[in-house]
C-alpha cells in the first residue's frame, strides 16, 4: 500500500509526551493491544485502517494551508524596504514560521510528485510564495535554522550565488498547475525573482479570490483567467515591482531568468511608477458576471500635500470603473484605505514627484473623491446587503477667532471643533476645524441608494497599517559573487 504522506514521523518519545490517540502510545504498547485481541478483531481493525486509508485523501487534502502570511507573530519589526515585504503580509524579520511552511510546501510537492492523483482533491489553497534571498543568518535565533541558511542558496557553475527556492520555480508551478479542482485561493507574493517566471492560466474552477503582496499584472492576470465563475474577489493592499520595458523573456528557472538579465540587463529600462498596482482589474472587466463579494484595500499616501501624478489616479479610477461594472449582482462590498503610521510618507516619495501643493486633505482622500465616491452615489446598488467604507479620514483647516465657536457649530454632523486659547494680535482662540472627507449629505445620498434593510457601515479609522510607498531596489534579478577566500 503506497503511503501518501511523505513527513516525517515522531519518534516514541514524542508521541507518549502527550497522547491522544491510539496512535500515540508506544509501538510496543500498540502491539500488546493487538495481542490482546482474537484474530477476527485485528482482522476488522486491519480493514478498517485499509477503508480509512483509501476514503480519507479527498478529506485529507480538501484544505491546504502552506502560508505564513495570516500568521500572526511578536518577531521584530524591521523596515518594509529592508525585505520589500508588505506590512500587511510580513513586515517582521523572517521566522522559524516561514522556514517551518516553506518545508511543509517542499514535503507537499513531493508528495504530488510520488501521487499525482492527489492534487485534484485539492479544493481550497492558502499559499506563500516566499523570497528566501532577503534572509540573513540573524534572522533565525536558534542554532537548527541558522544552519539552515546555507541551505537556502546554490552555487552556479560560474560562481555565482542563487536563492535555491527560486532555482525551483518550475516545480512549484507545476504543483499549482496540477490543482485544477481549486474552488478557494489566498495567495501572498513575496518572491521577486519568479516574477519572471509565468505559468499556464491557472485554477479553471476559482469561484474565491483573496491577493496580497507585491506581484505583476500578468500574474493576476495568470490567477483571473476564467473570471466568468468568479464569486468572491478580494484585493488586500495589492502592490507591484517596477516594471522592465520591454518585457523580459519567461524562464522555467530563476537561474536562466538571472542569467539572461546579466548579459541582456541594458537592452531593458525598469520602469518605476510607484509600489500600487494599477489596472491589475482591466482584463476582467464586464466578465465577472457572477461576482457577489468585492473587497479592494490598499495603502495610499497620508501627507496633507497634493502632487501631480497619474500613475495613482489610474489605479483609482481602474477600481472605480471595475467597481460600477459589478454594482448590480454585489451583494457585499468593501473599499478600505489607510496609511503607514510606522514611516514618515515624506522623502523620496515626494521628490518622485512633480509640483508639490499644499492642501487641507491627505492625498489618499482626494483620490477617494475624485475617483470612489462619485462612482458610490452614480446609481443604485439593487442587490447589496452590507457596504463597508473604511480609513476615509477628515479635512483639516485652521482659523484664529476673536470667540470660540458656538454651541449650533458644535452640532454640525461629520464635524469636530478642537478649540485653544491663544492670546494674538488676529485671534484669541486658535480653532482646529475637521470635517469628515466622506460627508453626513453623501453617506445619506449612498444610503439611499442602497435597498431597504441594506447596512452601510462608514469609519474613518483604518482597519490596520498597510505598507508604506516608498520605492523598494527591485531593479533587476540578482547575481551574488562567491568570494574565493
Amino acid at each position: 500500500m503506497g503511503n501518501y504522506f511523505t513527513v516525517e514521523a515522531p519518534s516514541d518519545a514524542d508521541r507518549c509526551a502527550n497522547p491522544t490517540s491510539i496512535c500515540d502510545l508506544p509501538t510496543e504498547l500498540i502491539i500488546r493491544i493487538l495481542d490482546l485481541c482474537n484474530s477476527e478483531e485485528v482482522a476488522r481493525i486491519c480493514q478498517t485502517c485499509c477503508l480509512l486509508h483509501d476514503v480519507s485523501p479527498p478529506h485529507l487534502y480538501h484544505t491546504i494551508d502552506l502560508s505564513s502570511h495570516h500568521v500572526k507573530s511578536n518577531a521584530e519589526s524591521v523596515p518594509a524596504g529592508e525585505h520589500g515585504v508588505p506590512f500587511s503580509s510580513l513586515r517582521r524579520k523572517w521566522t522559524h514560521q516561514d522556514y517551518v511552511a516553506n518545508k511543509k510546501q517542499e514535503r507537499f510537492m513531493q508528495t504530488l510528485k510520488e501521487h499525482p492523483a492527489l492534487s485534484r482533491h485539492v479544493r481550497s489553497l492558502c499559499w506563500t510564495f516566499f523570497d528566501f534571498s532577503t534572509i540573513a543568518p540573524e534572522d533565525f535565533k536558534d542554532e537548527e535554522l541558522a544552519s539552515s541558511y546555507e541551505y537556502l542558496y546554490d552555487m552556479t557553475d560560474e560562481g555565482f550565488q542563487v536563492p535555491i527556492d527560486t532555482g525551483k520555480g518550475k516545480a512549484v508551478w507545476q504543483t499549482i498547475e496540477s490543482m485544477i479542482n481549486v474552488t478557494s485561493v489566498d495567495i501572498c507574493w513575496l518572491d521577486e525573482g519568479r516574477r519572471f517566471i509565468l505559468p499556464q492560466p491557472l485554477f479553471p474552477s476559482l469561484i474565491r479570490v483573496r491577493l496580497s503582496g507585491i506581484m505583476t499584472r500578468e500574474m493576476v492576470q495568470c490567477i483571473l483567467t476564467y473570471p466568468a465563475r468568479l464569486e468572491r474577489l478580494e484585493l488586500d493592499n495589492l502592490l507591484q515591482w517596477s516594471e522592465i520595458e520591454p518585457p523580459i523573456p519567461k524562464f522555467p528557472i530563476f537561474l536562466e531568468a538571472a542569467t539572461y538579465w546579466r548579459d541582456n540587463a541594458n537592452a531593458h529600462k525598469v520602469i518605476h511608477r510607484g509600489r500600487l498596482m494599477a489596472e491589475s482589474l482591466n482584463p476582467v472587466l464586464g466578465h465577472c458576471k457572477s461576482l457577489s463579494s468585492l473587497c479592494i484595500a490598499t495603502v495610499g499616501n497620508g501627507d496633507y500635500i497634493e502632487w501631480s501624478t497619474d500613475w495613482e489616479d489610474r489605479c483609482y479610477s481602474a477600481w472605480a470603473r471595475f467597481i460600477d461594472s459589478t454594482r448590480h449582482q454585489l451583494r457585499h462590498f468593501s473599499f478600505k484605505q489607510g496609511v503607514d503610521h510606522s514611516h514618515a510618507t515624506r522623502g523620496k516619495e515626494m521628490w518622485r514627484r512633480g509640483r508639490i501643493v499644499s492642501s487641507n486633505s491627505r492625498f489618499l482622500d482626494l483620490l477617494f473623491l475624485s475617483w470612489i465616491l462619485p462612482t458610490l452615489v452614480k446609481s443604485p446598488w439593487p442587490n447589496v446587503q452590507r457596504m463597508m467604507i473604511r480609513g476615509v479620514g477628515y479635512t483639516i483647516e485652521m482659523e484664529y477667532r476673536q470667540q470660540p465657536p458656538l454651541e449650533p457649530e458644535f452640532a454640525t454632523p461629520g464635524v469636530t471643533y478642537s478649540v485653544n486659547e491663544c492670546r494674538r494680535r488676529f485671534g484669541n482662540y486658535k480653532v482646529e476645524i475637521r470635517r469628515a472627507v466622506f460627508s453626513h449629505a453623501a453617506r445619506n445620498e449612498l444610503q439611499a441608494l442602497l435597498p431597504s434593510g441594506a447596512e452601510l457601515v462608514v469609519e474613518e479609522k483604518q482597519e490596520k497599517d498597510y505598507d508604506e510607498l516608498w520605492q523598494c531596489d527591485d531593479s533587476g534579478l540578482a547575481l551574488y559573487p562567491i568570494d574565493d577566500e
